[in-house]
């Protein structure tokens, strides 16, 4: 998927998006579709590295993403967890 904006000289730049990124928005469809609430865990690195055929580094960082965004959060040596706060939180639609 590609992104795009306009760079200094007003032309639109296409930039394409990281692995990272991508992975992090399959996580957030995968927290949708499986109705995860805050506090459900997520599959181990190890799954997940599986499921997207990825790196390890790779996962730890749509992870570090999905943090940043508020919506997951993780403690040293544990899995991380869908840590939806209320405000974040918006309900699958049925």
């Amino acid at each position: 998927m590609a992104m795009f904006r306009e760079g200094k000289t007003g032309a639109i730049e296409i930039r394409k998006q990281k692995r990272a990124d991508l992975v992090a928005e399959e996580l957030k469809r995968l927290i949708t579709q499986r109705n995860l609430r805050p506090g459900d865990k997520l599959p181990h690195e190890v799954k997940l590295q599986q499921m997207f055929s990825v790196s390890k580094s790779t996962i730890r960082e749509a992870l570090k993403s999905l943090e940043v965004q508020g919506l997951t959060g993780s403690a040293p040596g544990r899995r991380a967890e869908a840590r939806l706060s209320k405000s974040r939180w918006i309900a699958p639609s049925s």
